[in-house]
């Protein structure tokens, strides 16, 4: 498994500006798209944003567990089990018992609910085609070879509470060896 590599001193002072930090552009293009998506998939289906990333990757991933949801959403759980009872009572998804493990529950989209994803991802797809149209071949290459590194790294960084103090904290030593 990867390891989460120390500070780069290397990294621009300007790339560290709050405006150009990357969690404030990825939270403002984040913010943006959602916007723009919730207005389709609220007033067409009546989802939330929880919602619509609980069916979407039910409709990806099915049959899947709700901690799976979780981990491919970044959602508390307690946010995809309320998702996970709107959908089924819209009848968008269906739990059904884990054949192998009883204790557990697996997702399942509905024939309804297929109808739904379908309609929704055909317009996000079709959103992102247009979103990316800027970049080239090559420069959509680097990105998700970018974002692929970055989210590896986020999910080994940020993954447990307080983690942020040993990175100030290796910051601080690290400036002062200097």
């Amino acid at each position: 498994m990867p390891v989460a590599k120390k500070s780069n001193s290397a990294v621009p002072e300007k790339c560290l500006e709050l405006e150009q930090g990357t969690a404030y552009r990825f939270s403002v293009l984040e913010a943006m798209g959602t916007r723009f998506l919730s207005d389709m998939y609220s007033s067409r289906f009546r989802l939330t944003v929880a919602g619509w990333r609980t069916l979407s990757l039910i409709g990806k991933f099915a049959p899947i567990y709700p901690s799976e949801v979780a981990y491919h959403s970044s959602l508390e759980a307690d946010k995809v089990t309320r998702a996970v009872n709107k959908l089924v009572a819209k009848g968008f998804v269906v739990r059904k018992g884990d054949r192998k493990d009883r204790r557990r529950v697996v997702l399942m989209l509905t024939p309804k609910g297929r109808r739904v994803y379908k309609e929704i991802d055909d317009i996000r797809k079709a959103i992102e085609r247009r979103f990316l149209s800027v970049l080239s071949a090559k420069e959509m290459k680097a990105f998700f070879a970018a974002m692929d590194k970055l989210e590896a790294n986020a999910r080994l960084i940020f993954k447990d509470r307080g983690a942020w103090k040993a990175i100030v904290a290796d910051e601080v030593v690290g400036r002062k060896r200097v």
